[in-house]
């Protein structure tokens, strides 16, 4: 089972879980005294300072009934970068009794500084099988472009943020042979992402207006 500072990356929130159960031999992530998991409350766009600093404290004190005391971050990418930086310290001098975990939608989301504390657990992603979503759908007709729309937006909407991120992937690679319009595409990707992620906008709305105005 691993130890210490741990980063989980890329994939879906609950593969990120299934992986973290796994790496470290937990049964679940329900909170216990020698388990604290930190969330992003919904009415916050992002994980500050105050609430790193409580998890940091927590592993201050030792396990209460078990050899090892758990502190789990899911949807690290939500740190601000001053909340990263007050975990530096405690990343690199864990004490031997503490697994830190961070669960993050990618690695470039976190400060380079606390990716290089932490053991890296990559999950694979649907671009690493070839299936590029994205060129589908710029050949697909209007129609067939809101049959798509309307059938993924039935998804979670974490698991549509990872496959929008995938098509950020993907066209980036088709860059140099279409720079103007497929960087315009790239732009509407990541606003839609950004929507999703920080509003209640409706999934399928969202995805109809993106697919729509994809060149």
């Amino acid at each position: 089972m691993a130890r210490g500072a741990l980063l989980v990356y890329n994939g879906t929130i609950p593969k990120r879980t299934k992986t973290i159960l796994e790496i470290t031999g937990l049964k679940n992530l329900e909170e216990s005294p020698d388990l604290m998991v930190v969330k992003k409350d919904e009415k916050e766009r992002s994980i500050g300072i105050d609430t790193i600093k409580t998890g940091i404290k927590y592993l201050q004190s030792k396990p209460f009934s078990k050899n090892t005391k758990f502190l789990i971050i899911l949807s690290a990418e939500k740190l601000t970068k001053a909340a990263q930086n007050a975990l530096l310290k405690t990343l690199e001098e864990l004490p031997s009794y503490a697994t830190l975990v961070l669960s993050s939608s990618t690695e470039n989301d976190l400060l380079e500084t606390v990716v290089s504390r932490c053991r890296k657990f990559p999950l694979k992603t649907r671009r690493e099988s070839n299936d590029n979503t994205y060129s589908l759908i710029i050949k697909m007709s209007p129609g067939n472009r809101l049959g798509w729309a309307m059938e993924n937006g039935k998804n979670e909407r974490e698991n549509t943020c990872e496959l929008l991120r995938d098509w950020v992937v993907q066209a980036r690679l088709l860059l140099p042979k279409s720079k103007v319009t497929v960087a315009k595409d790239i732009k509407m990707i990541l606003e839609t992402i950004q929507d999703l992620e920080n509003s209640n906008l409706n999934q399928k709305l969202a995805l109809e207006t993106l697919v729509l105005n994809l060149h």
